[in-house]
Formats: C-alpha cells, sequence, structure tokens
C-alpha cells in the first residue's frame, strides 16, 4: 500500500457491540482509493468490514457501507 493516509476515525455500536472505525486513503496500484473499514471484536476474535471507492465517488458510498457494518451480527 503506498501513500496510507488516515483521514478520520472513531466508535460506533452494531448490533449493540461497541466497534471503532477508520476512514482511510491509499493508492492501489496506479489508483487511489477512499476507505472505511469497522472493527470489532468477540472473544479471541476479530472482525473487519470494509467499504471502499474511488475517492470522487467515496461520500456518495459511505452512508451504503455505514448501514452494511450496522446489518452485521453475531449468530
Amino acid at each position: 500500500i503506498k501513500n496510507f493516509q488516515v483521514i478520520e476515525e472513531g466508535q460506533i455500536i452494531i448490533n449493540k457491540e461497541p466497534a471503532m472505525w477508520l476512514l482511510y486513503s491509499h493508492e492501489a496500484g496506479p489508483s487511489p482509493v477512499k476507505a472505511i473499514a469497522f472493527y470489532l471484536t468477540r472473544g479471541k476474535r476479530g472482525y473487519s468490514i470494509t467499504g471502499a471507492a474511488a475517492p470522487e465517488q467515496f461520500d456518495k458510498y459511505r452512508n451504503l457501507f455505514k448501514n452494511a457494518a450496522k446489518s452485521f451480527s453475531f449468530r
């Protein structure tokens, strides 16, 4: 990963479970990427849910990525 930059980070509740999120950018080969990753843990396991898009398209999909992550549940 080239030119990795953290843009923003925070906390969120996903189905009653505390989680953290990280908004970042980087280059994937010749293409710039903007992404958001949600991180959860349960017991000894960690989970990552990531949504990514071209930087100029990211804001259009950010709520979709967030809603997808918030639909995650443990069974």
